[in-house]
């Protein structure tokens, strides 16, 4: 069985070059698909380990190919998912690394917003 990174690797292998914005909505459809109850990466059911690895992956991936706002939006969009789950579900889930991965963003391009 392949794992999620396998195939969000597919995805930048196959359309990274030409079109990185396909290949990162590809991956992001996958993890939104995976993020469902019972998915791979639902935090009820998941593997912590697991989860923040597929996030941080295409975290990296859009990152370290000059797409800050790309990381951006996968990371502000685990941590309003968990946060949404959390009020839903009366149980602490740990977003610090979503916060932490969006704190080398900000570190990294300088906007402190309006000044």
């Amino acid at each position: 069985m392949r794992t999620l990174i396998e195939e969000m690797n597919d995805y930048w292998a196959e359309f990274g070059k030409d079109e990185p914005l396909e290949a990162f909505q590809r991956s992001r459809q996958l993890v939104i698909e995976e993020s469902r109850d019972g998915g791979q990466l639902d935090p009820e059911t998941g593997d912590f380990e697991n989860i923040n690895g597929v996030y941080s992956h295409l975290f990296h991936l859009c990152r370290n190919r000059g797409m800050p706002p790309l990381a951006d939006t996968i990371m502000r969009e685990w941590w309003k998912d968990w946060g949404a789950r959390q009020y839903r579900l009366g149980k602490k889930l740990h977003r610090a690394w979503a916060a932490f991965h969006l704190s080398i963003l900000f570190l990294e391009t300088g906007d402190h917003g309006m000044e």
